[in-house]
């Protein structure tokens, strides 16, 4: 397996993983992809995300825009930023 990811109804991407073996070859990127795309075919027009400063420039370089919610992550205390990214139409 070299990657999962996982959203919720209203369209928290809420898993964003892949295998080391993985890096620097799109999967992140294919797996956000499909989520958005699912997400659309729900009706939601944005999606939200919590990332840390490791993933942050990642996400803003497929235009998620940074929020002002930031908050330490619970389990590792880790600083995390909010994004969010407003969906095009899967019509146009």
């Amino acid at each position: 397996m070299l990657g999962v990811a996982a959203m919720n109804d209203s369209g928290k991407i809420t898993l964003n993983y892949f295998s080391p073996e993985a890096r620097l070859c799109g999967v992140s990127k294919a797996l956000t992809h499909r989520l958005e795309a699912r997400a659309r075919a729900l009706g939601l027009s944005k999606c939200v995300l919590e990332t840390t400063q490791r993933a942050l420039s990642f996400y803003q370089g497929l235009r998620y825009v940074r929020s002002e919610e930031s908050y330490p992550l619970s389990l590792t205390g880790t600083p995390a930023t909010v994004l969010r990214k407003t969906l095009a139409s899967s019509h146009t």
